[in-house]
């Protein structure tokens, strides 16, 4: 059978058809003929693998090299980790046509339970795997769209309708807590605003006393560990000025545990192996449901601190450069929220001006 040349986004692809008991199946994503030729000939050589439906880690193997090609390198290990827990760490790596309607339902079912709020993009995610399976190894696209429990993938997200966390519920969560290096990381990114990378970042260099500096992050990749990377954009590198309840701590912290030069603030075992993201992520998940509080992000106290600066009429532009975007309209469209109180406010004006002509 000839090879044949397809276009993608980033260039060229070449796929071989194959035929065997009067069906026709098709190879794509070979970078060059060359390649293409040799895998024709091996599958001509063997028909009989192609009859043979593939296992599931084997599919998402597959998978995942050609999503390497197409996407940013941050996006592949999102997807690559996806993968790993959410579909092959709930799903039996069995062969395709071994996956039961019955098993993709109690995988959603478990998947719905859990406080995710990328359910959806974990179902579409289960989609595009079986897709290549399709494209790529021959797997009959209509013997598995049956067997997802939902192809409509417009299904709703539980939401709290919150935010932001309140101060009331920030002094529930600090107050709860009893370990002094995650006390001290609330009090720095809730009022700070910084990212979770540049908090993980923050080197005992960093701080002088008085100011904070950041100009680094600390980011971690599968298989990679962690390593310090420059900031997201130019607009990122600042400093703060912090207030004395926070830079007293700091300074009590620093000069407790010695640290000194390029010694994580927030370490692990050595001060030199910083904190992993995922601790983080534990503690809070562990205390808010502990208080009963919504659910709670550590990028959610970089939405609260902008809100609560914008409610205490701080300029906008004022608020943009704290916290190190690039300009202030992504401030007023991402990260300022309506609170409650504003809406007291507004609701008090209201009754104030016509309450008394339309409360009879």
């Amino acid at each position: 059978m000839p090879v044949y040349r397809y276009r993608i986004r980033n260039g060229w692809r070449y796929m071989v058809k194959v035929c065997f008991h009067r069906k026709q199946y098709l190879r794509r994503g070979y970078l060059d003929r060359a390649s293409a030729r040799k895998a024709e000939a091996l599958l001509i050589s063997s028909p009989e693998k192609l009859a043979r439906v593939p296992k599931l880690s084997v599919v998402l193997d597959g998978f995942l090299l050609v999503k390497e090609t197409q996407v940013k390198q941050s996006t592949f290990y999102q997807i690559q980790h996806r993968c790993n827990i959410y579909i092959l760490g709930k799903l039996p790596d069995v062969s395709l046509d071994r996956i039961s309607f019955g098993q993709l339902s109690l995988w959603w079912t478990s998947i719905c339970k859990t406080r995710l709020k990328i359910k959806n993009n974990i179902l579409s995610l289960l989609f595009q795997v079986f897709d290549y399976a399709s494209i790529y190894l021959g797997y009959s696209r209509k013997e598995y769209k049956k067997l997802l429990p939902y192809k409509d993938f417009s299904v709703k997200e539980i939401s709290t309708g919150k935010d932001v966390l309140s101060s009331d519920d920030f002094r529930k969560i600090y107050d709860y807590e009893e370990k002094e290096v995650f006390r001290l990381y609330f009090l720095v990114s809730y009022f700070t605003g910084m990212r979770i990378g540049e908090v993980r970042g923050l080197q005992a260099k960093c701080f002088d006393g008085k100011h904070l500096f950041v100009f680094q992050q600390c980011s971690s990749k599968t298989g990679k560990g962690n390593f310090v990377s420059s900031l997201k954009t130019k607009s990122s590198v600042r400093y703060y000025l912090l207030p004395g309840f926070i830079s007293s701590r700091l300074s009590s912290w620093i000069g407790s545990n010695g640290l000194e030069g390029d010694d994580f603030v927030f370490f692990s075992s050595k001060k030199s192996n910083v904190l992993s993201q995922n601790t983080f992520v534990r503690e809070l998940n562990r205390i808010t449901v502990a208080l009963k509080i919504h659910h709670v992000n550590p990028h959610m106290f970089r939405h609260s601190e902008a809100t609560l600066l914008f409610d205490n009429n701080v300029p906008l532009d004022q608020i943009s450069k704290y916290l190190g975007h690039s300009s202030s309209s992504v401030t007023s469209h991402f990260y300022i929220h309506e609170t409650d109180e504003k809406q007291k406010e507004i609701s008090d004006l209201l009754q104030k001006k016509f309450g008394g002509d339309f409360s009879s």
